[in-house]
């Protein structure tokens, strides 16, 4: 967040003086300094009050059942972020004012037209915020995830699966082949199938953990080595009887197993 507002500061502020100049220099109240002083007070602001964001979702989780519930308590959240920012932002501004300009610095803390102004930008800034720091989360959940899959296939020897909004335990030993099919892959044990969210090299992975040897006949299938019969120019016999395609690229790795 902090290398994005800061990047977000020099190309606001280097647009602001690529405009004056277009314009044929600068105008009042201010001098170059000045507009650098709008600028960096209004992101130095952003930075303080965007801690207000992930306290609110650690008091406020939001999530895709309960977002409209929550939107009375983003929208105070919103008021709090926006007026907290302009004021910061303000304070700033008087304070530093004096020191590289003449006159009297005056926001307009008294009329609406400032407020609506700085608050119709802090909507957008407000959301994006939002995203980002969700967006982060589910990733930091999404990876914490992956390594207690990992460090459970390690100890016990089994897979922990998504199916269906649900967890899954399936020992690793029982996987005969894994086809993927669409955002999902297709997993064939020896009693049944399941449908899980994650990617072949994901499921690749964890067989590895788990002790298991996988084999990746395609880009869209693999199996395990106990179940691999025999390999052909174009396709692979299992111990159930399934044959599965061979990509080519697969081919010259196939033909070293003994």
């Amino acid at each position: 967040m902090l290398v994005f507002l800061t990047l977000s500061l020099i190309v606001e502020g280097t647009t602001e003086q690529m405009e004056i100049a277009r314009q044929g220099g600068p105008h009042e109240p201010g001098s170059i300094t000045a507009q650098w002083l709008y600028e960096a007070s209004s992101h130095i602001a952003l930075i303080a009050v965007a801690a207000l964001i992930p306290i609110w979702l650690n008091r406020f989780p939001l999530s895709l059942s309960n977002w409209g519930r929550r939107l009375p308590n983003y929208a105070a959240a919103f008021l709090l972020f926006t007026v907290g920012h302009i004021l910061l932002m303000v304070a700033m501004r008087h304070a530093v004012w004096p020191f590289i300009a003449q006159g009297h610095y005056d926001f307009g803390l008294l009329r609406i037209e400032p407020w609506a102004y700085e608050m119709r930008k802090d909507l957008f800034t407000f959301l994006s915020m939002l995203g980002v720091f969700i967006t982060s989360r589910h990733i930091a959940v999404l990876d914490e995830e992956r390594r207690a899959a990992r460090e459970d296939a390690q100890m016990t020897g089994r897979l922990t699966l998504k199916s269906g909004g649900r967890q899954i335990f399936v020992p690793a030993n029982e996987i005969v082949h894994a086809s993927a099919a669409g955002n999902y892959v297709e997993v064939h044990t020896e009693s049944g199938r399941h449908f899980v969210r994650l990617t072949l090299s994901e499921l690749q992975t964890l067989l590895s953990e788990a002790g298991v040897e996988p084999v990746r006949l395609h880009r869209s299938h693999l199996t395990v080595r106990d179940h691999l019969r025999d390999v052909g120019p174009t396709d692979a016999n299992l111990s159930t009887g399934v044959r599965l395609p061979v990509g080519r690229s697969y081919r010259t790795g196939l033909q070293t197993l003994g």
